[in-house]
């Protein structure tokens, strides 16, 4: 079985709110990025992340502007 991403990109008023205000979810990184950096710009008050989910092994994290981790940092940082 091939080893399937998903980013899913959040707009949010502040870190772990269970209710953001704008989600995209694609298997695509570069699109996921491309739609982290348009928000912040669009939203530079907010908080912007993105998570993965990597389907092989079930390894869970987030995506920064200085690559990827178990801990997420806003893109509009």
């Amino acid at each position: 079985m091939a080893t399937q991403y998903k980013y899913t990109v959040t707009l949010t008023e502040e870190a772990g709110s269970p209710y953001p205000l704008k989600g995209k979810t694609t298997e695509i990184k570069t699109e996921a990025i491309n739609t982290a950096e348009k928000w912040a710009k669009e939203n530079p008050d907010k908080l912007v992340f993105i998570e993965f989910y990597r389907s092989n092994d079930g390894q869970k994290g987030y995506i920064n502007k200085d690559g990827a981790g178990i801990s997420g940092t806003s893109w509009t940082e």
